[in-house]
């Protein structure tokens, strides 16, 4: 006569074994997915290039003098002393002007553990920049997460995180944004005793083979009087309202107008004298129907156009 089969019962230290082991896969496998989450934050791939726009401006006013441009690219990987690997860093014009020193850093590392990153000098033992599992107020080193926040960057919304450093000083002060999928995208310091703001905005980006932005080359650099430099509107395509950006690299009269398919001007943005400087205007196309606008600024010597798309 066939019987059925059975098992016999577990025993009570079995199941608080068996208990621990799924509450334990329960805390890893989040953390995981976290820390995958995280790392989009800092993308270190040979060959991911960065360029930014270099002003500065004073404190108390909104005057802006265009100093030229920086870069950062992954130019390769290597193990140091301490047997860890590292992805190693070149800069372009980032040395010559107040930025933090390890957002500097020439050799960078993560660590998929812990979720720290890690920067190192050719000498110098290494150092925590951050911790991919930061939450606001925490602390990595000597520098505080004070805001997580959804900004649009190269045409595109991204989360973004700002860090200051936890002391408070009357002298002067930093801080930097990284934003998920494009890493550092933004860093300033400001010198109170000399009353002085260096900024160092995203212009372009190169990450995995893809690109965001624009990149100014030599070539077009030497083809833009004075630098003249008008941005991609964003977002874009928008509905109503969309942010039209440009760079004076000296102080001139300038139009910013908006046409239709037509040629015809449907609205005057700008039509004055401007300082040298990073400007942001908004456009509101609450009054227009769908279809592909035309963005034109001009100066004295040279007029750039842009096109955008109003999807209603």
């Amino acid at each position: 006569m066939g019987g059925k089969l059975f098992a016999p019962p577990l025993g009570n230290f079995m199941k608080k074994i068996i208990i621990l082991i799924f509450l334990n896969l329960n805390i890893i496998f989040p953390q995981n997915n976290e820390l995958n989450e995280a790392i989009l934050y800092y993308p270190l791939h040979i060959g991911d290039y960065w360029q930014y726009s270099l002003t500065k401006s004073h404190l108390a006013g909104s005057n802006y003098e265009h100093l030229g441009y920086a870069s950062i690219e992954i130019v390769g990987d290597t193990v140091l002393e301490n047997e860890k690997r590292y992805f190693q860093k070149k800069f372009e014009n980032m040395n010559n002007y107040y930025i933090l020193d390890h957002l500097k850093s020439k050799y960078l590392r993560i660590d998929s553990t812990s979720g720290i990153v890690y920067g190192k000098s050719t000498t110098d033992n290494e150092y925590a920049v951050d911790s991919l599992l930061a939450n606001i107020d925490d602390f990595t080193q000597s520098f505080r997460l004070v805001d997580l926040t959804t900004k649009n960057i190269l045409g595109n919304d991204r989360l973004t995180k700002h860090y200051i450093p936890y002391w408070i000083s009357s002298y002067d002060y930093y801080g930097w944004e990284i934003s998920q999928g494009l890493g550092l995208t933004y860093t300033y310091y400001g010198d109170a005793t000399q009353m002085e703001k260096y900024e160092y905005r995203l212009l372009y980006a190169k990450i995995n083979g893809n690109e965001y932005g624009e990149l100014v080359s030599v070539e077009l650099e030497k083809t833009i009087s004075n630098n003249f430099i008008l941005n991609q509107n964003y977002p874009n395509p928008f509905n109503p309202n969309t942010t039209i950006s440009f760079t004076l690299g000296k102080g001139q009269n300038v139009k910013l107008k908006i046409y239709n398919t037509l040629g015809e001007i449907i609205e005057t943005l700008i039509d004055n004298y401007k300082n040298p400087g990073f400007y942001e205007v908004e456009f509101n196309g609450i009054k227009y129907s769908s279809g592909i606008y035309y963005y034109v600024v001009q100066n004295e010597d040279v007029t750039l156009i842009r096109k955008m798309l109003l999807l209603k």
